[in-house]
């Protein structure tokens, strides 16, 4: 390995193994220098346009885009290129800076010399950082991003290209790549698809106003959300509780693990009245401490909570099973055809709850039902189980690869196995800070 091939793994390890240190408290990477915005407009957009037309069309727009990057910017941009310490000393913002390195791949007059598989040793480095860099940036950066606008040109355009280049650096063309998009699928969702949407969007708040403990919303997408209210409507869509009488005689029952000021709630009962008219819901809730919820239940009253329909306890989850009050109000107002878990977001806690109510068709999780944990990226910290539990589950379900070729046969096997996970998990979804669990449906005589 030549010198500068060492030094480029140099950089690789620092990068990966050090990637804690990477950003430094006085640096800024929020916002974009001007200049930088103007070398976007003026010449990253045309040549992104360009790169659809022939390669000789292409390579001088290449070449004048990396020739004006070197004007403007020079030490600015290869200083950019140092580690000091393990840090990175970035001079701009991250997400457009790579995008110069990117784009003038083979084309710089400082790499012109460098052998071709140095040289896309050293570039891959450079994206690989500054990607990390962008990664870091995103906690500290959202407001300011968010005030700037979605920019034209996504992460993974740049590492498509990247990729492709060091694979195949011979006749080498830009192609432009789509940036994804959450808010065009949320925004452009057919009505019918979005009644809870619609609740959460009603029954939206101001997190700064009711609490830290209860920032994010969880449901909603517009203002301050988690947005989850997207991927439930998708998902609940085609269900309906398994049917225990007439509609009249048995609402829709619902069960919340953790309410905090209350607007969940009220928002789950708009999507029940909503969604099953004929029945409406039956909402019971559990939460540890509830003077949040009393403190607010005034103004929930006022806009149109009703909750004459809601049984609410205040108990800790840990009590689940003991025979103990907790378990006698949830079998009074069991089963539950739907139970959401927005309680304490810790592992422990939610596979207990979840062992306990999801196979338990009395005080639990009715046959038919749905069983949703809200806010899974909370087991992602502090060494978390990284949702194993519910992993483990989709295996279990899977019926050890047994090959099922008749309705007899899939009868039968649900009947007979021993393990709880095949005879009653239909299916375990993952989304986005969620998953949701169906619980298979009982035979009818």
């Amino acid at each position: 390995m030549g010198l500068p091939q060492a030094q480029a793994a140099g950089l690789f390890a620092c990068i990966f193994l050090a990637a804690a240190p990477l950003l430094s408290s006085e640096q800024q990477f929020c916002s974009c220098s001007k200049d930088l915005e103007a070398w976007h407009q003026d010449q990253l957009v045309p040549l992104r346009q360009r790169s659809r037309a022939s390669l000789d069309a292409y390579r001088p727009a290449a070449a004048l885009a990396c020739g004006v990057a070197e004007e403007a910017f020079g030490e600015r941009l290869h200083r950019s290129l140092q580690v000091d310490n393990g840090q990175m000393q970035l001079t701009d913002c991250p997400q457009l800076l790579f995008i110069i390195a990117a784009t003038c791949v083979g084309g710089s007059p400082s790499t012109g010399e460098v052998p071709p598989g140095v040289r896309a040793e050293l570039q891959a480095f450079w994206v690989s950082a500054a990607g990390a860099l962008v990664k870091a940036a995103k906690v500290h950066c959202i407001s300011e991003w968010i005030s700037a606008g979605i920019p034209s040109v996504s992460v993974s355009e740049i590492q498509w290209n990247v990729e492709r280049f060091s694979s195949q650096p011979d006749g080498f063309q830009w192609t432009p790549w789509a940036v994804p998009s959450y808010v065009g699928q949320v925004r452009h969702a057919p009505a019918q698809h979005g009644l809870l949407m619609a609740a959460a969007a009603e029954w939206a708040y101001d997190g700064a106003e009711v609490g830290d403990v209860c920032r994010g919303g969880d449901l909603g997408c517009f203002g301050e959300g988690h947005c989850y209210a997207f991927a439930l409507d998708r998902a609940l869509l085609a269900w309906a509780p398994s049917v225990r009488g007439t509609p009249a005689e048995e609402p829709v029952r619902l069960l919340e693990l953790g309410i905090c000021a209350g607007h969940s709630l009220a928002a789950w009962q708009r999507y029940l009245s909503a969604r099953f008219p004929a029945a409406g819901g039956a909402i019971a809730a559990v939460d540890l401490d509830l003077s949040t919820l009393r403190r607010h239940l005034p103004t929930l009253r006022r806009r149109g909570f009703d909750e004459s329909r809601v049984e609410v306890a205040e108990a800790n989850l840990r009590t689940l099973g003991s025979q103990g009050s907790l378990d006698a109000m949830l079998t009074a107002n069991g089963p539950f055809d739907i139970i959401v878990d927005d309680a304490s977001h810790a592992d422990e806690e939610i596979v207990s709850a979840f062992e306990h109510l999801f196979f338990d068709e009395h005080m639990g999780l009715a046959p038919g039902g749905v069983y949703i944990v809200l806010d899974t990226q909370a087991s992602y910290r502090d060494g978390g189980t990284r949702l194993s539990h519910f992993k483990q589950l989709a295996d279990e379900m899977q019926w050890s690869g047994t090959t099922i070729v008749s309705l007899e046969q899939l009868e039968l096997f649900v009947a007979h196995t021993g393990s709880r996970a095949e005879a009653w998990v239909e299916a375990v979804e993952f989304h986005r800070g969620l998953i949701l669990v169906r619980k298979r449906g009982t035979r009818t005589p």
